[in-house]
């Protein structure tokens, strides 16, 4: 005979797996989406920026001026994890 705790113990465990297994579905399902709009938005961006330093920066300039720009993309992730963490730590 099932007593009233182990009913209950079962219970839970499976509403705590069905929670998992949704949250997981959600994850699932968004990022894929997340990872499509920062995609469109980072093909804008880039072309974007490309015509603002056509236009903005003299011939001589202008691989100065990309090479900026392209170097953050670079140094944006190893920058990200420190400033995040101070940002955390003040907070």
């Amino acid at each position: 005979m099932i007593t009233w705790n182990q009913r209950h113990a079962l219970a839970y465990s499976l509403e705590e797996g069905v929670r998992q297994a949704d949250q997981k579905i959600v994850c699932f399902l968004v990022l894929p989406l997340q990872r499509f709009v920062t995609a469109g938005v980072c093909c804008i961006n880039s072309i974007g920026i490309a015509a603002t330093i056509n236009r903005w920066f003299p011939a001589s300039e202008k691989g100065t001026a990309s090479g900026i720009f392209l170097s953050a993309v670079k140094f944006g992730p190893v920058l990200t994890p420190i400033l995040g963490a101070t940002i955390i730590a003040a907070w």
